[in-house]
């Protein structure tokens, strides 16, 4: 059974409970930001945050021993998604009433949780059933890595400010070595240049570079693509573009003259932040096959395997099934 817009899932029960436990850290502690505003950008006829949520406590079910959620939710929600946070993780609420306050609440929060992986999770993406399970084995396989990614890289060609953020070398390092690296004998990682803001890091990465992460996304563009390549002491804005593409095209013309000056000033910023990064070879890492996926049209890539997938988390959300009640989960 697929969802289709409009229809919602309003009739079907919660997933399993996934209770919440405390005093073990966990190998992924993930900060989940919900709000009921879905934007008008363009998106698959199924598209729902319930079901992008069901989705994602599925993706639990396998790792609930390895995984602690909290919920930061901007606004109020339905009863049948606050159902689902209730069951599956804490549930935080505030008024922040814009993508770049509640980004950083998420990392005011991170800052002083204890996990191996901080993993900051947006309310509109698919994620496969295992996607959770293979995100805990490649942060134990993968010490030093600092920063995980479940999908990417970006596309150039999706970006709309394409000179201010064309194609940047990333620095060499010796946490990774060139080419996909093999994880429990089975999945596929690989070094990316960036992903979207559905990413995560390690607590000490997060600590240190908490005031660059505040600050990208001050720079206009695509500045998760910034984020991700700052991190890694790759310069996100070429110096010869700079001073090109400035504001979107979307940008309302009132708006945009007192962008400019501040935009220039922050690009420099992250520019020569970026540099001081350079000697720490920080790396970002991803499944050479996506894991999670971004309803946001066009897909990156393979549209009908992300369909059927969203068929897939609709037909179990709608399951009887007993068999589904879940073991008590051990204390931490």
């Amino acid at each position: 059974m697929l969802l289709h817009r409009g229809s919602g899932v309003r009739a079907t029960p919660p997933e399993p409970p996934v209770p919440t436990t405390s005093g073990v850290t966990a190998v992924v502690h993930v900060l989940y930001r919900y709000t009921e505003s879905v934007g008008r950008k363009p998106r698959p006829d199924y598209f729902s945050k319930e079901l992008a949520l069901r989705s994602f406590v599925q993706a639990l079910q396998p790792v609930r021993d390895d995984v602690t959620v909290t919920f930061l939710v901007d606004g109020g929600v339905s009863a049948e998604v606050g159902a689902l946070m209730d069951a599956a993780g804490e549930v935080r609420r505030g008024h922040w009433n814009s993508n770049r306050a509640s980004y950083a609440a998420q990392l005011r929060l991170a800052t002083g949780l204890q996990a191996d992986v901080i993993w900051f999770a947006e309310d509109d993406y698919l994620y496969a059933p295992h996607a959770l399970q293979a995100l805990v084995t490649a942060v134990r396989e993968l010490p030093r890595v600092s920063w995980f990614a479940l999908s990417g890289p970006t596309p150039l060609e999706r970006l709309e400010l394409r000179r201010a953020q064309s194609a940047v070398p990333l620095p060499r390092s010796k946490r990774w070595r060139e080419g996909a690296r093999a994880i429990d004998g089975s999945a596929h990682w690989r070094r990316i240049d960036s992903t979207t803001s559905t990413f995560g890091g390690r607590p000490h990465a997060i600590r240190r570079d908490r005031w660059l992460l505040r600050l990208c996304p001050w720079s206009g563009a695509a500045w998760d693509r910034t984020t991700c390549l700052a991190l890694q002491g790759a310069t996100p804005y070429p110096w010869r573009y700079l001073l090109s593409d400035l504001l979107p095209p979307s940008t309302p013309r009132r708006r945009g003259s007192a962008r400019v000056a501040w935009r220039i000033v922050t690009r420099i910023a992250v520019n020569l932040a970026a540099r001081t990064r350079r000697p720490r070879r920080e790396v970002l890492v991803a499944p050479t096959v996506p894991l999670v996926g971004h309803m946001d049209l066009p897909y990156e890539s393979d549209p009908e395997r992300w369909h059927a997938l969203a068929a897939g988390v609709a037909t179990r959300a709608h399951s009887r099934d007993s068999n589904r009640q879940l073991a008590p989960l051990r204390a931490r």
